[in-house]
């Protein structure tokens, strides 16, 4: 049995600079070679996010702030966001283990996901 630790990064995620939580949260976003990664919280980019604290993960297909994505859609779009709120949640649990992540993101089909943009509805 595969007792590797789970990094995300080795499935295609990459580790999101910004501290979106004060706990010890560590935020993940899947990686593309369209994202700007200079651009913080970009609240207009629907992709994979993944956070774990410990070894709970939660991994969601949506925005990564959804209170910013919804002040901004609100301003831009003048359109209420629970409306149209994107957001599905895929897994919330513990992953303790390579192989298990590897399971997981697979039944979640996680490859079959890329970032989209947000534009008016």
């Amino acid at each position: 049995m595969n007792k590797d630790a789970f990094n995300p990064e080795g499935f295609g995620f990459f580790q999101r600079k910004e501290k979106l939580s004060p706990s010890e949260v560590r935020f993940f976003e899947k990686d593309h070679e369209s994202i700007d990664k200079s651009i913080e919280k970009d609240w207009k980019r629907l992709n994979l996010f993944l956070t774990i604290d410990g070894n709970f993960v939660t991994i969601w297909y949506g925005v990564i702030d959804p209170l910013l994505a919804e002040s901004e859609y609100s301003k831009e779009f003048k359109l209420p966001w629970k409306d149209y709120d994107p957001d599905q949640q895929l897994f919330r649990g513990y992953i303790t283990n390579k192989q298990e992540a590897e399971t997981i993101l697979n039944a979640i089909r996680y490859l079959k996901f890329k970032p989209q943009y947000l534009g008016r509805p």
